[in-house]
């Protein structure tokens, strides 16, 4: 379902060029589960951002779904990304004056004709998927981190992606919620879900079906697991 072909990344600091991605050739399944994983400067996050075409490369070709994203123009990419693409930040990222159902609902604020009554209905339905159905007036101050991100979670499947993307999903969390949102992201890869993580921590990587190991722009290894 993903195709990354000699993909390169180059930033110019100053008189210096660096190269935060080398030749990456990645192809990704529909209903995988991924880590791309590494050291802070390894490229796993401009690798996010290249996938969640919020970033584009230097070269190199993306394909998802059989469409090439980089021959979209802006307004077509904006579009393709919140229809196709779901984000989960380590900071959340909800607004404060909304509550929990509101929050999961806002992508939907940038589409038109919506059917407001079947949007309320999965609104309602994601809500219970995450474990928030008593929780749907409340504001992000009024909730636990970790509930916090299982509304993120929630709200970044609202179009029904084919993709969700997670960039460090636990790294504000205690252990016992970390473990408590990778249960959730087991669930949702057991139900079709395609789900790419990046992060730093190998317990975080270790319960993915595939982990990508970066180091300075390339791939150092890509393993699958025996559950994988």
């Amino acid at each position: 379902m993903i195709h990354l072909k000699q993909i390169k990344k180059s930033f110019q600091v100053g008189d210096q060029t660096v190269h935060a991605i080398r030749n990456l050739n990645i192809d990704i399944k529909q209903g995988e589960y991924v880590a791309i994983m590494g050291a802070s400067g390894s490229g796993k996050s401009t690798l996010l951002n290249i996938l969640g075409c919020l970033d584009t490369p230097t070269e190199g070709e993306y394909h998802i779904a059989g469409d090439s994203a980089f021959e979209l123009n802006d307004d077509q990419l904006s579009a393709f990304r919140g229809k196709q693409i779901g984000f989960v930040f380590q900071s959340y990222n909800l607004l404060p004056q909304f509550t929990v159902l509101e929050n999961i609902k806002l992508p939907l604020l940038y589409q038109k004709d919506i059917d407001q009554e079947a949007s309320h209905a999965r609104a309602l339905d994601l809500a219970r998927l995450v474990g928030l159905e008593d929780r749907l007036d409340h504001r992000p101050t009024e909730l636990s981190g970790g509930q916090q991100q299982r509304v993120a979670i929630a709200r970044s499947l609202i179009n029904e992606p084919l993709i969700l993307l997670a960039d460090e999903p636990t790294g504000n969390l205690d252990t016992k919620t970390e473990q408590e949102i990778l249960d959730l992201f087991d669930t949702l890869n057991a139900q079709g879900k395609t789900i790419i993580v990046v992060t730093h921590e190998q317990e975080v990587g270790e319960r993915a079906g595939r982990m990508i190991l970066m180091r300075d722009g390339l791939i150092l290894s890509d393993t699958t697991s025996a559950h994988g």
